[in-house]
């Protein structure tokens, strides 16, 4: 999805809201779904996980992809990054953490915890009792370890 969007920067506009989806983006869906098959997640859950991969990529999509706000050129970054190093006492978590070079970035390390969050969800249901998940025990086998206790 992200390398479509790169190609055709106007799709993520027009990808939005209560419409009927064309044929591609269907078919896009049904093989993200097909992926999940043999999971043990309910049919409803396997949406879900590829709604949230999707939205996840669509938030993280860059906001100065060419084609989709042509007054941006990225300069307010670094402009940004001196503001909050200037204020540091104001704002001293955020100065810091901007301070670091980042390894990875937020679609990178967003990605990495959605798909750890699922494929953690997935083993332990396949290592459960080997009972069907009901809506119940499915959301709870699904929600954090602190929500749980």
């Amino acid at each position: 999805m992200s390398t479509v969007w790169r190609c055709h920067p106007w799709l993520p506009s027009i990808t939005v809201g209560d419409r009927v989806m064309g044929p591609r983006e269907t078919a896009w869906t049904e093989t993200a779904l097909s992926a999940l098959t043999d999971t043990p997640l309910t049919e409803r859950e396997r949406l879900d996980a590829v709604m949230m991969v999707s939205h996840h990529i669509r938030a993280t999509h860059p906001a100065a992809t060419q084609g989709t706000q042509t007054w941006t050129d990225g300069s307010a970054a670094p402009i940004m990054r001196d503001l909050l190093l200037l204020n540091a006492g104001r704002f001293p978590l955020l100065a810091t953490t901007v301070a670091i070079p980042s390894t990875t970035t937020t679609r990178e390390f967003g990605l990495l915890a959605l798909l750890d969050g699922l494929e953690r969800a997935i083993t332990q249901r396949t290592h459960n009792s080997g009972d069907e998940p009901t809506p119940t025990s499915a959301r709870s086998s699904i929600a954090p370890a602190k929500a749980r206790r």
